[in-house]
């Protein structure tokens, strides 16, 4: 693949994607200290630090990243560059609005939804845009084109809900809020960390030759499989969402199937931070599914609860997180450095990572993650404050490293 800054958008653009990101990702921490460890699924308090966290953490960092990889993997410019501020704009305001009437003014809820819907609708317009003809060449751009369609229907569901929790329509949000976090997290999350991880793994693992079919199935999976748990919400088919849901399962099967066949074939053995991100992540998804499977097959409320702990803070945390020291470090160079090669020294990749700082990260937030977790199942209010406690070490830490990584000199 070429590598090419030529196609890039500028830092100071997207590097707002990665600090708000992150400053979101520490208020949903302090915010869940207010709440305990028995949660109820519709705690309004809990949903907005959910939305806080899958919103503007979540998404804001994948957004930021996107807008940076999509145009050199597509090697073309943006078509409107300039329309990244804005979207900036619409999805920190949307998610702070929405966290606010979730938190005590219902009404803010439908405007927070609104402007959330027209960030990533802006989002998914001027990526498409820039990839026109060539969006289809390869199943990363392939699975990226869905998961926006996705994203843009979750986002609508979502905002569809706020209007009845506003009580500016009448509807009952509970009844659409499998079909929004299914359509948001299956089909808009994963199937970006599907595309993305073609790229990015093999790219900073060093790994050549591996086999690209368990991909091509997560990739057919899980897009059957969210629509087909959609017709069965439409349709009340019950067999449908089942189905659905198998199918969404064999999907992520499919890919840690993909992770090990690429980890594999990694050409370097180096367990550097990124490594043991990636090493707590998909034992977290692993952990997730069986919690998930035994929650389909009970109903145990509590399992439910610890599928989407471990799916959302151990699996999607962990992989933004560890990315995040391979990408700014990678944007960085190429704007700081890049011109200066051949002309002076300059630095490798590997020492513009705060390296102890990012093991104290890894460290605290891996603790805080499972001893959460566990409080989950317990129901143990000083487990529970007790892994925010390490979580919110760790995501100080995270802060501080992002922070030194842009500035590096």
């Amino acid at each position: 693949m070429k590598i090419s800054s030529n196609f890039a958008p500028p830092l100071r653009i997207i590097s707002p994607f990665f600090i708000a990101g992150v400053l979101f990702y520490i208020l949903s921490i302090i915010g869940l200290f207010t709440l305990e460890s028995h949660i109820a699924w519709l705690d309004l308090h809990w949903i907005g630090f959910v939305h806080t966290y899958l919103i503007g953490f979540v998404m804001l960092v994948i957004v930021g990243a996107m807008a940076q990889l999509i145009p050199v993997v597509l090697e073309r410019g943006h078509c409107c560059v300039g329309f990244y501020p804005i979207i900036f704009t619409f999805i920190s305001l949307g998610t702070l609005l929405l966290l606010m009437g979730f938190l005590a003014y219902p009404l803010l809820l439908s405007y927070g939804g609104l402007i959330i819907v027209l960030g990533f609708a802006i989002f998914g317009i001027e990526l498409i845009l820039t990839g026109k003809d060539v969006l289809w060449r390869s199943l990363s751009t392939r699975a990226v084109s869905f998961a926006i369609l996705f994203l843009i229907l979750g986002t609508v569901l979502g905002w569809v809900m706020t209007l009845g929790l506003s009580g500016i329509v009448e509807i009952d949000p509970s009844r659409l809020i499998d079909a929004h976090a299914t359509t948001l997290l299956a089909g808009g999350v994963m199937l970006i960390l599907i595309g993305l991880a073609q790229i990015l793994l093999p790219m900073f693992g060093l790994a050549h030759g591996f086999d690209t079919k368990p991909a091509t199935w997560a990739f057919g999976l899980i897009i059957f499989g969210v629509m087909l748990y959609l017709c069965g919400k439409i349709f009340f088919l019950n067999i449908f969402q089942t189905l659905g849901m198998i199918s969404i399962l064999l999907a992520v099967c499919a890919h840690i199937v993909q992770v090990v066949a690429i980890a594999r074939k990694k050409g370097r053995r180096e367990y550097d931070i990124w490594f043991r991100s990636l090493v707590v992540a998909y034992l977290s998804l692993v952990l997730s599914l069986i919690s998930l499977i035994f929650a389909l097959v009970s109903g145990d409320d509590r399992a439910w609860i610890l599928a989407g702990w471990l799916f959302g803070v151990g699996f999607l945390g962990f992989m933004i997180t560890g990315h995040l020291y391979k990408i700014i470090p990678f944007l960085v160079w190429f704007e700081k450095f890049s011109p200066l090669v051949g002309k002076q020294k300059v630095p490798m990749l590997h020492q513009m990572v705060p390296k102890r700082s990012a093991d104290f990260q890894w460290g605290y937030s891996s603790i805080g993650v499972f001893v959460a977790g566990l409080s989950l199942i317990l129901e143990n209010n000083d487990l529970w404050h007790g892994g925010l406690s390490f979580l919110l070490v760790g995501s100080l830490f995270l802060i501080r490293n992002i922070l030194w990584m842009l500035r590096f000199k």
